[in-house]
């Protein structure tokens, strides 16, 4: 569950940083852990759970 808050939390944020104008570099950071969240999330609760 604190892998799924923590997708939707960095999506958000990289959504603040390119909407502020800081660019992609500044929301890479964001993506990134985003993405390795939402592995971790679809690895718990997929369909062929670890």
């Amino acid at each position: 569950m604190a892998a799924a808050g923590l997708a939707i939390t960095m999506v958000f944020a990289a959504l603040v940083h390119i909407r502020r104008g800081d660019g992609t570099r500044a929301a890479l950071p964001s993506i990134v852990l985003a993405i390795c969240s939402v592995v971790v999330t679809w690895s718990r609760f997929g369909p062929y759970p670890l």
